[in-house]
């Protein structure tokens, strides 16, 4: 994917999902987390503004240690990661719903 910079974000020369795929492949993990840009392309794209995706490609491109280094963790591992976690606390979950109902019916 070519450079997306803020300038070529206003001037509407990319889509607001291009600028984030873009942001997605090229910024660290922590970064996307903090501008809320990290997750699925197409749900991230649907509940963000113009407004915040281009203030997030301008901090992206004003500070160097928003772009990935060799120790940053790899998107896919992370959001695989954070589905693992989700799956877990929604077996936890049911077990103890499974857990009062047994309560109350004893």
């Amino acid at each position: 994917m070519t450079t997306v910079s803020a300038e070529f974000f206003k001037s509407d020369k990319c889509t607001k999902k291009e600028a984030i795929q873009y942001l997605q492949e090229n910024a660290a993990v922590k970064f996307l987390q903090e501008q809320k840009l990290f997750g699925k392309l197409q749900a991230i794209a649907k509940g963000s503004s113009k407004d915040k995706v281009l203030t997030a490609l301008e901090k992206f491109e004003a500070d160097p240690d928003a772009r990935k280094g060799d120790d940053d963790t790899d998107l896919n591992a992370a959001l695989e990661a954070t589905k693992a976690l989700k799956i877990k606390e929604a077996e936890d979950k049911k077990e103890a719903k499974d857990a009062a109902k047994e309560e109350a019916l004893a």
